[in-house]
């Protein structure tokens, strides 16, 4: 086992003494905020996580990590690294309403998008529903319960094996079934949700360890990008449609034609979705998470 591998317990390694000693303070600290954060009004917590956004930025490692992917996507038309913190800290304290046990309006699926949904699951073969973590990405799911779609997600173990009980309960609190992609039984999961007939969820911005990649461009540039969403959807004949928030607080939904591709090229035209996406919305992503 590598250096990094033998520190990470996704992957069976154990922590340092000082790690451990970093990640009690961090998980704490995250405890103590989520129970004083989630008894505040929407209001309060919404202004309280938009200043907290400001006070991160203004810390010159964590702006200019978070400003240099921006730039290098959408040259001048990025967006201020200090109006992206203060979106995420909004959204961060709108996704703290998800814990409390019923459905969050941060969303609205206009019908176009909901027949498009219903279209993709006709054929009774299942449904990869390629997303990013733009916006309330957890506010889809709930949204989708709701309007009577059988969602499942494929979830990235957290660091901290401790956040991962924190996830489980804001997903399962909305109905909202998970499959966590490091698990033993995690391949034959997924195709079961698959034959049947369910929407499987998989965040595609964003690789990590232990995560299968083809090299497909975003914004102008090549990146490490999952390919077994498309290489399950080619394999199983599901179909596959792209869903993310977008501006107006809509959830959009569209499919893609499956047909003359195979992974790469599947894979590269999600990418080229996504990123027109992102793009159209950029303030509400993550580009401190981007490399």
């Amino acid at each position: 086992m590598t250096a990094p591998l033998a520190r990470d317990v996704r992957f069976g390694g154990t922590w340092s003494p000082a790690q451990r000693v970093k990640n009690d303070a961090l998980f704490a600290a995250a405890s103590l905020a989520l129970g004083v954060a989630v008894r505040l009004p929407l209001g309060a917590r919404v202004r309280l996580g938009r200043a907290l956004g400001a006070v991160a930025w203004l810390w010159p490692p964590l702006r200019a990590r978070a400003s240099r992917p921006a730039r290098a996507a959408l040259g001048d038309d990025a967006p201020s690294s200090l109006a992206c913190a203060r979106a995420l800290g909004e959204l961060a304290a709108r996704w703290i309403e998800g814990l409390r046990p019923r459905p969050y309006p941060q969303l609205e699926l206009a019908e176009a998008s909901r027949e498009e949904l219903r279209r993709a699951l006709a054929p009774g073969r299942g449904v990869v529903f390629a997303t990013a973590h733009l916006g309330p990405w957890e506010a889809m799911g709930p949204l989708l319960v709701a309007e009577g779609f059988p969602i499942v997600t494929v979830t990235r173990e957290s660091y901290d094996p401790r956040f991962d009980a924190l996830y489980r309960a804001l997903r399962d609190a909305h109905g909202v079934q998970t499959i966590p992609r490091g698990s033993p039984g995690a391949p034959k999961a997924i195709l079961r949700a698959l034959r049947g007939g369910r929407v499987l969820g998989f965040p595609m911005d964003l690789s990590g360890r232990g995560v299968r990649t083809v090299e497909a461009e975003w914004f102008g540039r090549t990146a490490a990008t999952p390919v077994g969403p498309a290489e399950l959807a080619l394999r199983t004949g599901a179909s596959v449609v792209v869903g993310t928030p977008a501006p107006r607080g809509q959830l959009l939904i569209c499919q893609v034609d499956t047909r003359g591709h195979d992974a790469g090229s599947l894979t590269q035209a999600l990418a080229t979705e996504l990123a027109a996406r992102i793009t159209a919305l950029p303030t509400a992503y993550p580009w401190i998470a981007r490399r």
